[in-house]
Order: C-alpha cells, then structure tokens, then sequence
C-alpha cells in the first residue's frame, strides 16, 4: 500500500492539489503520484426510465461556470479558481478529463501531471473514491504586471481518499488535509487558464 500525495498539494509535487492530489503505484513509487478524486462513476443517483422500462444512471453533466467568470478582473479570476476545482472533481469522478485540460495552460507542469495521473488510475481500471477539492478563504487576487492576469491565494481542502484495484485490493490512501496555495491566472479570449501553481508554506 502506497500513502497517496494528492493534488492538493500534488500542485506542489504535482503538488498536488501534497496536500491535493494523490499518487499512488502497484508497488513502487510513481512519479506522477498527484491527485485528489472520487469515485470514477457518476455520483447522481437520479435514474431515468428507458422504453424497456429499466433504469439507466443519469449521466452528470460538466459544470456549469459562474457568470462572473466572464470578466476578466480579480472577480473573475476568484469565480474561476473555484470553478477549477469543480472541474477536478468532475474528471475524477466521470473520467472527462477534456473540460479540465481546456482550463489547463499547456506549460503548467503540475497541473498537466495532475490530470495524467488521473488519466492513468482510471486507464488501469481502478477507482477513485474521495479525494473532494473545496475552495476556501480566497484573498482578494492580486493583479499582475500584465492585462488580465492574477495571482490567488486560498486554502484548499481536500477529503479522504482511497484508490482500490478492480480486484478490490487496497492500492492507497490518504487523510484528509488543508493546503495553502497560491495559483497565476490569466483571462484569454477563450476563457481562463490556470497557469502555474505553488504551495505556500
């Protein structure tokens, strides 16, 4: 059994977001250990009536983003940071990881390790359960020399999380935990990205 990093901090060893996310291996340590999540099924037990008359899950749907991300001032940057984090959970818990990465600027090293390694525990067919990311104490972000990009401190707490084999077998863990991160955004014509990460001590 491995000790899950998470995301959490996995942000800061993929930090994640080390305090975060989680990492876990069959065995030995793996590099990409980072990640916080929850089960890989969907979480709403509504069902819906087929013609047949069974039952079918419904399927959860991406989240839905603040209106106040559409500006692109320290108020959205806050609304944005949030959303984030309920895309993390989303590509925990269903597998989707395309909404996530569109929010993910391509040279963030830590948050593109954190979605490969949710990518490569669910690919294996193992489960995430736990792991739920909630955005706390956000400060007033901070503008940054240029247009539209802002510096965010805030506290993220990160629930228990276990991953288990399609055997059931146990392959990590880890307790529940506070993070203090600090995140760099930046308002684009298509939207928001996260650009870099880093764990405040």
């Amino acid at each position: 059994m491995v000790l899950l990093r998470r995301w959490g901090v996995l942000l800061a060893l993929v930090v994640v977001v080390g305090a975060g996310l989680v990492g876990c291996s069959d065995g030995g340590s793996d590099g990409d250990g980072q990640a916080g999540a929850v089960r890989s099924t969907t979480l709403d037990p509504t069902v819906e009536p087929t013609p047949g008359g069974s039952v079918l899950p419904a399927v959860e749907q991406v989240p839905v983003a603040p209106a106040a991300m559409a500006t692109g001032d320290a108020v959205g940057a806050q609304a944005f940071v949030r959303y984030y984090f309920a895309l993390v959970n989303y590509a925990q818990r269903t597998g989707d990881l395309e909404p996530l990465r569109e929010a993910t600027d391509a040279r963030c090293g830590e948050c593109q390790r954190g979605v490969r390694w949710i990518e490569k525990v669910l690919k294996k067919g193992w489960t995430i359960t736990g792991g739920e990311h909630r955005v706390r104490g956000v400060d007033a972000p901070r503008r940054l020399g240029r247009e539209s990009q802002y510096e965010v401190r805030f506290v993220l707490e990160t629930s228990a999380q276990r991953i288990d084999a399609s055997d059931g077998s146990k392959k990590g863990q880890s307790a529940s935990r506070r993070t203090r991160l600090t995140a760099v955004t930046s308002h684009l014509p298509g939207g928001w990205q996260i650009l870099r990460w880093e764990v405040r001590r």
